[in-house]
């Protein structure tokens, strides 16, 4: 956590200037990688800043310029070919460590009052939240802007608002009071010397499916624990490149990024008049014409909004699409909407839709089986290789082939 308080200041620089700052970590001996690496740059991004940390491969985060093991130097920028993706998707590594007074100096209670006031929106409101009176938070958060040297908030007569370092610094503090929730389960964890695996899931992941995978790591390590954090295809990727999850369960095919295919699982339509279709086994696009289907948003499956459209138009079908970010309240969100129909899993169906009735879309059909695939940064982590021994193992079993999903 103490190296995420030590980026304050190059993050608040670089969101203040209007640039994208890449941490690149590099070992001995690897000097015309970066050369080569630092002209790439700035070709693809001209407004790309570097902030350099020289360290030992065993030092360094899992993304960035290492040695590997048979001593061939790698730059996985390289190597996945995707410069500017990376940087897009906020690709950083540590920085050079700041003097120990600034250390000291950065409070996590300050940062704590500027985020109140980040996430409110005004001094009044997060005063009040906090049990302070304004005057008071107000004297803190400039302390804050003292210590660091920026000014993060624009006061004016219609409320309070970010500025550009005041941004970044927010988007950052998510990091770092991240890292601050999981003291207690760490302590836990560490003190039965067991390990922490830090594992995202997305909705759709069948409970039976993840129950299967927990027992059969329990069996393979022991001393592993699972800590599971819930988040979309798209923000899990990002909790991979940033190091605040180990694995993460996407609904897309990942590029650029460690991948295994994890499992697959029949994709249908829940209906919710048991008069429509009554007598269909399976469906195609063409069945839904007329009704208002609901999906799920590109921000929780990324691309399947235009795979959906394009299936629906290639079979000539009139569908009346909604696309809505939704999980456990589907049903609810379904019937306030007005939709007749929702496409889902069988697994989401049973859990989310319980009074609705689910059909299988046929074989045939495009968007038929829905994947989920594994991902992660650092082939060396600890545990990562276990992991997905562990859920193939939970998608391979004839248990779970029975419910409608295996690989």
């Amino acid at each position: 956590m103490l190296a995420q308080v030590d980026r304050i200041p190059d993050v608040l620089r670089t969101f203040d200037q209007a640039e994208t700052l890449v941490h690149v970590g590099v070992p001995p001996g690897c000097h015309e990688c970066f050369d080569r690496f630092r002209e790439s740059l700035r070709v693809a991004a001209p407004r790309a800043k570097i902030s350099l940390y020289e360290a030992t491969s065993e030092e360094q985060p899992a993304v960035g310029c290492r040695r590997s093991r048979t001593g061939r130097a790698v730059c996985r920028w390289f190597r996945h070919g995707r410069l500017e993706k990376q940087l897009n998707m906020n690709c950083l590594l540590r920085s050079p460590p700041m003097p120990r007074q600034h250390r000291q100096m950065v409070e996590l209670r300050h940062l704590s009052y500027f985020n109140a006031v980040a996430e409110l929106g005004s001094i009044a409101k997060a005063a009040t939240a906090l049990h302070m009176t304004q005057p008071t938070l107000s004297r803190q958060i400039a302390q804050l802007e003292r210590t660091l040297g920026y000014e993060l908030l624009r006061r004016s007569a219609r409320g309070t608002s970010l500025t550009p370092a005041g941004k970044g610094l927010h988007e950052h503090a998510k990091i770092i009071f991240h890292h601050v929730d999981r003291i207690p389960e760490v302590l836990r964890v560490c003190s039965e010397a067991e390990r922490t695996l830090q594992v995202g899931i997305p909705a759709g992941i069948p409970h039976a499916w993840f129950s299967r995978f927990e027992a059969q790591l329990r069996r393979l390590e022991p001393r592993v624990r699972l800590s599971l954090h819930e988040a979309t295809s798209d923000e899990q990727r990002r909790l991979v490149q940033i190091g605040m999850i180990d694995v993460g369960l996407v609904h897309a095919e990942p590029q650029g990024i460690h991948s295994a295919l994890i499992m697959s699982q029949q994709f249908g339509c829940c209906i919710r008049d048991p008069d429509v279709l009554r007598d269909a086994k399976t469906l195609t696009f063409a069945d839904l014409t007329g009704l208002r289907v609901m999906a799920h948003s590109a921000a929780e499956t990324p691309g399947e909004e235009v795979r959906l459209r394009a299936a629906a138009d290639a079979a000539g079908s009139d569908v009346h699409w909604m696309f809505r970010r939704f999980s456990q309240h589907g049903q609810l969100i379904a019937e306030t909407s007005d939709a007749d129909a929702v496409l889902v899993s069988e697994a989401s169906a049973a859990k989310d839709f319980t009074t609705w009735r689910w059909i299988p879309l046929a074989e045939s059909e495009p968007n038929a089986v829905i994947e989920t695939w594994a991902i992660w940064s650092d082939p060396d982590l600890t545990d990562v290789d276990v992991s997905i021994s562990a859920m193939r193992h939970a998608s391979e079993s004839a248990a779970d082939r029975s419910h409608g999903f295996g690989r």
